[in-house]
């Protein structure tokens, strides 16, 4: 699954499908107010998919309701997805859908998916995503991990000096800021070629170590991670704070 919990809330529910689509890549909003020939309607969730040329537009309505959902519901959708020319209309229910909901969304461009449903059909996508998104994070960072003794690392004006005239006190820093932190980060950046590479088995162990200044002796502890979400979770935080600390040791 994409997420690691169950929406308990309406907003929720709109919060989750909102960010499911934007860390697919795409363009969403909450609550989007539309123009139709019937006037202005609120759409739970807004989105543009970036991934086709042009753009898709998807329309989607979060039902958090203990009941299934009617067909005058998906009638609705029908009309506004017409109105506007979306390309797709999405019910998203808690408690499911009335058999005449699934005949009125019949030979249209309307799906009806309960919560799992939709984070089913999304999840090879967003785990494909995800990973990419790592993958550049580590392509800023990599620079950073592997510095020459001579010359310097990078081209142009990214270039950064090398190593041969640091003192003591530096190289321990770099070596903190390289162990301390960004153990969990360094081993997710070289499973991340592509998804194939990068499918785990959950919960999964994953050795970080530590650096510790005064001793200037690495341990390892181990971290134990339960689902892509978590591990995701881990990861990108570290890879915003890494590229940061290092841009400001290194005085970039």
């Amino acid at each position: 699954m994409i997420f690691d919990k169950t929406p308990s809330t309406w907003q929720e529910l709109q919060h989750f499908v909102a960010q499911t689509f934007v860390e697919l890549g795409c363009n969403a909003e909450v609550e989007f107010s539309l123009t139709t020939v019937r006037g202005s309607i609120n759409i739970d969730v807004h989105v543009e998919d970036k991934a086709w040329t042009p753009s898709l537009i998807y329309l989607c309505e979060c039902k958090y309701w203990n009941s299934r959902v009617p067909k005058s519901v998906v009638h609705s959708l029908r009309s506004v997805v017409s109105d506007v020319g979306a390309n797709r209309g999405f019910v998203i229910s808690k408690a499911g859908f009335q058999s005449g909901a699934f005949e009125a969304a019949k030979s249209s461009v309307i799906e009806l998916l309960t919560w799992d449903e939709f984070q089913t059909i999304f999840h090879q996508r967003w785990l494909q995503s995800m990973s990419q998104r790592l993958a550049e994070a580590a392509d800023k960072l990599f620079k950073y991990f592997n510095v020459p003794n001579d010359g310097v690392l990078g081209s142009n004006d990214d270039e950064l000096p090398g190593s041969s005239n640091w003192s003591q006190e530096k190289w321990i820093t770099y070596i903190d800021y390289f162990f301390k932190k960004y153990g969990l980060l360094i081993q997710a950046m070289s499973h991340n070629a592509s998804v194939e590479k990068f499918k785990k088995k959950f919960p999964t162990e994953t050795l970080i170590p530590s650096f510790d200044l005064d001793s200037q002796v690495i341990s390892w502890e181990i971290l134990t991670l339960n689902s892509y979400r978590e591990y995701f979770d881990v990861a990108f935080p570290l890879a915003e704070e890494a590229l940061a600390e290092f841009k400001e040791f290194w005085g970039k």
